[in-house]
């Protein structure tokens, strides 16, 4: 009949040891569960920040484009007007080198045939 006896204690005797087992693994499962939560939700976190960060800059980056296109308009108007006010000044300055110049042309026909009847016959020709 000793041989017919286990060495493993009976499931009376285990019932206890597996209570206190099962619940310090359940004990072990919630400490764990805890700190995945508390990850969880501080990388949570970290994201909605960064997702905030990235809005922000996403806005900026919109409101700086408007001010460059802005900007760029603005540019070629005055571009614009700047080629518009050079070629008034190139038209000036061609009035007035056509002025001195006709009125050099008119000097330059008019003096002559003043001095040509006031010329002395000095008997030379």
């Amino acid at each position: 009949p000793s041989s017919d006896l286990q060495d493993v204690p009976g499931q009376i005797e285990r019932v206890p040891q597996l209570t206190q087992q099962v619940a310090e693994l359940t004990e072990q499962l919630a400490g764990i569960d805890n700190t995945w939560k508390t990850r969880v939700q501080g990388m949570q976190e970290t994201l909605d920040a960064r997702k905030k960060l990235v809005d922000e800059l996403e806005a900026r980056t919109k409101a700086l484009n408007d001010q460059l296109a802005d900007a760029q308009g603005e540019l070629r108007s005055t571009q614009a007007r700047l080629g518009d006010e050079n070629k008034q000044v190139m038209m000036r300055y061609m009035v007035y080198g056509g002025s001195i110049a006709g009125a050099g042309l008119l000097v330059g026909l008019i003096l002559p045939a003043l001095t040509k009847g006031r010329k002395k016959n000095d008997g030379w020709v």
